[in-house]
């Protein structure tokens, strides 16, 4: 059952090309999809959900180490439990830079007793990933702490300086999976750890999102051109055509904030090649329609938008209206928080339809483990297939290896630095 209902505006849709759907079809039927391909693998959950009841034991905080892939898709997940103020009884941090002051206001504020550290990097060469490793390593040692009590390490099983580091601090290390890059890996031990720690249902996140791709799948077999993901990619595809280069995905729900730094991710390394592709762009909702809405209404006709609105009326706090005498305040009078989001997100949308801005809305009733676990399929397939349509690898980022070289060599150029 697809919890997500897409409607599409200022938008035609024209027959779709035969080449893209056989490909996909075939790389279906070869199992071509590792990301997918774990989506109910009873190992992977149970591996993950022991590890958490084992971490539990001895932990309240949890720090995750890592950058671009090794971190955005799970804090998408995490978002959807972990409370800002500090009130569940464990805590997920992430830290995604090697900015030195935010890592030691990190190391200050936490009871480090009671912290587990847990570096991410897929190819165990990341120079972010192991600079905060060997940081915390540093600061654990200098206080006298256990450093192998006191870390995980994600990586893949072979040779690199992140498995050579659990090597000297015998950590055995947690397998990341060969053929998920860090992008795509949301759905593998790299999302479901963090995420399980923070109190989500990985096992509801799966069932929703393999039921979705199964039902994508069944519809391109049968030749059934009405599943959103279909849509969703000649939407991505048309705006390209028609010279708009510019991708706005704009959630109402401060939750999904990390959702479309995740996806920004995704779609620019999947297709960004070739002088091709799209630019994302993060927003939220409402904040951004009193910093942007401006440019989207008035400004060029460059962008098609994406908004993620939950049914938010007739929820949260009623605002004490009735206080004020100022008749201009009676629009509050009985209302609710959600019911003036609910509100905003509609009149940002109708007010582009009404100067003719392409946009889709994808409403869904509440955000819970199973509507992310279909936001996330949907997006992943809808980036898969638009590559397909662009005729572009969307596996690989050939575009990032020269500054990852760059920063290697400007780190060994003792005298330039």
């Amino acid at each position: 059952m697809n919890r997500l209902t897409f409607s599409y505006h200022n938008v035609s849709f024209p027959p779709f090309p035969k080449e893209p759907l056989r490909a996909i079809r075939e790389k279906f039927t070869q199992k071509a999809y590792p990301f997918f391909n774990v989506l109910g693998d009873e190992l992977l959950l149970s591996q993950v959900e022991e590890k958490v009841q084992v971490l539990y034991k001895t932990f309240t905080h949890f720090v995750i180490l890592g950058t671009g892939g090794s971190s955005l898709g799970a804090k998408t997940l995490c978002d959807l439990k972990n409370n800002p103020f500090g009130a569940q009884k464990h805590h997920v941090h992430f830290l995604n830079n090697v900015d030195s002051h935010t890592i030691e206001q990190l190391l200050a504020s936490l009871d480090l007793e009671q912290t587990c550290f847990i570096a991410v990097s897929k190819s165990g060469t990341t120079a972010e990933t192991l600079c905060q490793t060997l940081c915390i390593m540093k600061a654990l040692e200098v206080k006298g702490m256990d450093v192998k009590k006191h870390f995980e390490i994600l990586t893949e099983n072979k040779d690199s300086p992140l498995t050579q580091l659990a090597e000297t601090y015998l950590i055995t290390p947690l397998d990341h999976h060969k053929g998920i890059g860090g992008r795509f890996s949301v759905f593998s031990n790299v999302g479901l750890l963090p995420a399980a720690l923070a109190g989500i249902n990985i096992r509801s996140l799966h069932n929703a999102a393999q039921s979705y791709v199964a039902e994508f799948q069944e519809s391109v077999n049968s030749n059934d051109m009405s599943h959103p993901v279909l849509e969703g990619s000649l939407f991505a595809f048309q705006a390209m055509e028609n010279a708009k280069p510019i991708a706005v995905m704009m959630p109402y729900v401060d939750r999904l904030a990390s959702f479309s730094q995740w996806h920004a991710q995704l779609w620019a390394e999947s297709l960004g090649k070739q002088g091709k592709g799209s630019t994302p762009v993060a927003a939220l909702g409402t904040v951004d329609q009193h910093s942007q809405l401006q440019l989207y209404n008035d400004g060029p006709n460059d962008k098609t938008y994406t908004f993620l609105v939950e049914d938010s009326r007739q929820k949260g706090l009623v605002p004490n209206a009735y206080v004020y005498t100022d008749a201009k305040l009676s629009y509050l009078e009985d209302r609710t928080m959600g019911d003036l989001l609910y509100a905003e997100a509609r009149a940002t949308i109708d007010s582009l339809i009404k100067v003719g801005r392409p946009l889709r809305a994808v409403a869904f009733k509440i955000l819970d483990e199973a509507v992310l676990g279909e936001l996330l399929a949907h997006f992943m397939l809808e980036t898969i297939l638009t590559a397909e349509l662009l005729t572009l690898d969307a596996f690989d980022q050939p575009g990032v290896e020269e500054s990852k070289r760059l920063t290697r060599h400007y780190l060994s150029d003792k005298q330039a630095s």
